[in-house]
């Protein structure tokens, strides 16, 4: 009887000393969690990472609109790597990232472009339209749009823009220029940094503000202009010295 309770005690001692050894580490069997930036760290997949670690770079995240599964293996292999004790954690035998994504439209790429490439490009030229084909997946997050500045001719021309959703890496974008040399012999009655009054079409109305040029510009031509108290970049027509009509 005596030897029977020993045997019964030390199995129960054991089954304690494994459950604290390997239960800190364990958190049920599977999760999922949503990623935005462009890497997975420890603080994504782990609930309640301190400060410190939580910054572990645990590798790439999925493209946007997929998803990867990362095991607890993998983790704790990342863990002992960067010699930081993996027992402390809670760490699902299986977690799901998943990185959400926007659909970017070719009509919403469009006034994308149409806004914010004309600040990219200079020459002796009138735009007469910009074109792109097709839309983009990207990440979550606010557009944007960067390219090299570039110096038009005339007609039509390619252009490499990147559009980018947040902190994104971006995609890359080929925009059709159709650019006119007609207006080089114009001369410059816009100058680009100066304050210039914005004359606004909206729904036939008209509203008078002020903004400052992106652009040096020649009378008939469009530029891009910032108003004063908006982030938004315009596009609108030269009309005379100083004065930039935009339709909205």
């Amino acid at each position: 009887m005596r030897g029977n309770t020993n045997t019964l005690f030390a199995l129960i001692v054991m089954l304690l000393w494994w459950g604290y050894s390997v239960s800190p580490a364990y958190a049920g069997r599977s999760r999922r969690v949503l990623v935005e930036g462009e890497r997975v760290t420890l603080g994504d997949v782990v609930r309640a990472a301190p400060p410190e670690v939580a910054a572990l770079d645990l590798g790439p995240s999925p493209r946007p609109g997929k998803s990867m599964v990362l095991r607890r293996g993998q983790i704790i292999r990342r863990l002992k790597e960067a010699m930081v004790e993996a027992r402390k954690f809670k760490i699902p035998l299986r977690t799901t990232v998943v990185r959400p994504r926007q659909v970017v439209s070719e009509l919403a790429l469009q006034r994308l472009v149409e806004r914010e490439l004309p600040q990219f490009l200079k020459g002796d030229v009138e735009i007469k339209g910009m074109r792109v084909r097709g839309g983009v997946v990207l990440p979550r997050g606010p557009l944007s749009l960067w390219a090299s500045q570039q110096t038009l001719r005339g007609g039509k021309q390619s252009v490499v823009a990147v559009v980018r959703a947040g902190e994104g890496k971006g995609r890359k974008i080929q925009v059709v220029v159709d650019a006119n040399r007609e207006l080089a012999v114009r001369a410059i009655v816009v100058k680009r940094g100066e304050t210039v009054v914005i004359q606004l079409r909206v729904n036939g109305v008209r509203v008078r503000a002020k903004g400052t040029a992106q652009q040096d510009g020649r009378e008939g031509q469009h530029i891009a202009v910032l108003p004063r108290d908006g982030r938004r970049l315009l596009r609108g027509r030269v009309n005379g010295a100083g004065v930039v009509e935009v339709s909205l």
